[in-house]
């Protein structure tokens, strides 16, 4: 039985050697560890996809901010072409107006001034 007590006792002190807490993490002795520096190539990975994820996260929100801008833009270029559109076809029916009136030989010439407006 003795040698029983021994091998648990063993393993206890293992564990509380192998342990981490907190205060090893802020510290940097986890990175001393057994079980840690058996393991440095998945911790470098892990430290490496966090910084892939962070930095594509970063340039998503880059891109969102670019595509808002980008909209604000569009509405601006469509409410001007809106008014292009509009200034034409008003352009465009007076032309047309103009060209009935020498058809049928009337005299009307168009204002100079705008009509009254209340």
């Amino acid at each position: 039985m003795s040698e029983n007590q021994e091998n648990t006792t063993e393993k206890v002190a293992l564990k509380d050697e192998d342990r981490i807490s907190w205060r090893d993490i802020l510290s940097g002795k986890v990175m001393l560890k057994p079980r840690i520096t058996k393991q440095y190539r998945v911790v470098f990975l892990v430290f490496i996809l966090c910084l892939a994820y962070i930095g594509n996260k970063l340039e998503c929100e880059q891109q969102e901010r670019k595509i808002e801008r980008m909209k604000v833009e569009l509405l601006y270029e469509e409410i001007e072409f809106h008014r292009a559109i509009k200034t034409l076809n008003e352009e465009e029916l007076l032309e047309k107006v103009m060209e009935k009136l020498k058809k049928n030989q009337l005299d009307l010439k168009v204002p100079n001034t705008p009509p009254f407006t209340y």
